[in-house]
């Protein structure tokens, strides 16, 4: 699996420690910019809906700077409502500086997206569930392994073949 792969960016979604925000930008325009990174078309309805559903409706466009770890936290995991057709989630420390509420939130999110099938994996000291239906993870980790021969055959027939003369 290769990350210039278009698939692997629609495939899989990584939201790590790092946040991956930028504090000058506001939740919205972070968003926006997520979403453009990866390919995903957003318009700024669906964008506004995501951030709403994470608590951000009077915050959304101020700058991150002035928001606190869980609000910016809280923006960062609003990528999840709008990656439900992405397969593959992996979060680190998905729980960190946020409070109960959003904690119920985010693991309401992690619910839904295995129930529709898909894998969450929590990266975390202090996990609080296995997101993973097994069957899933096995479908896709065939299909990755799949994906990884087919480079390799591909690439294989582009090395040079040297031929051995054992009399020399």
């Amino acid at each position: 699996v290769s990350a210039s792969n278009p698939a692997f960016k629609r495939d899989m979604i990584y939201l790590g420690h790092a946040l991956g925000l930028k504090d000058e930008f506001s939740a919205i325009e972070n968003l926006q910019i997520a979403a453009a990174l990866a390919g995903q078309p957003l318009s700024l309805s669906s964008a506004q809906a995501a951030l709403h559903a994470q608590g951000l409706a009077r915050r959304m466009h101020v700058p991150l700077r002035v928001l606190s770890q869980g609000q910016k936290r809280r923006s960062a995991l609003a990528r999840l409502s709008l990656s439900t057709e992405a397969p593959l989630w992996v979060l680190d420390e998905p729980f960190n500086a946020l409070d109960a509420a959003a904690v119920a939130q985010v693991e309401t999110l992690i619910s839904a997206h295995v129930e529709r099938g898909g894998i969450v994996i929590d990266l975390c000291d202090q996990c609080r569930g296995v997101w993973l239906d097994r069957g899933e993870l096995e479908k896709f980790m065939a299909q990755a392994r799949a994906e990884e021969l087919a480079i390799e055959r591909q690439y294989s027939d582009r090395r040079p073949h040297f031929d051995r003369d054992d009399d020399d």
